[in-house]
């Protein structure tokens, strides 16, 4: 059986790139442009890896490969100033709770119903 390893930059067991239900990663792109890349999920110790890379200077955040977010993930990307972060790449379902969470309305700021 051939199995592949985990994704190239994350971490062993432990690190905060790895959780319960598999590999997730951070991929920063230092250069004239820095780009922050979230693979797999925005949630848990790796929000604090993404707000300090916020944190350093400008960034533009590729959420093309997020497949699962918790609440505090979305109430950290909407709390980044625009000035600061760029979002590229955001999948609809993100997109539309992150809205909910930046104006909202009646009903609160809930996750979105899995249908």
């Amino acid at each position: 059986m051939n199995r592949q390893g985990p994704p190239r930059g994350a971490g062993q067991r432990g690190d905060p790139l790895q959780g319960p239900r598999g590999w997730r990663v951070i991929r920063l792109d230092e250069g004239p442009a820095r780009q922050v890349r979230v693979i797999g999920s925005l949630q848990g110790p790796a929000l604090k890896l993404l707000s300090d890379a916020v944190a350093r200077g400008p960034v533009v955040l590729d959420l093309s490969d997020v497949d699962q977010a918790d609440e505090s993930g979305v109430r950290l990307l909407a709390s980044l100033p625009p000035d600061r972060c760029t979002v590229a790449g955001c999948p609809t379902w993100l997109a539309l709770w992150l809205d909910r969470v930046r104006h909202p309305r009646a009903g609160g700021s809930q996750a979105p119903s899995s249908s």
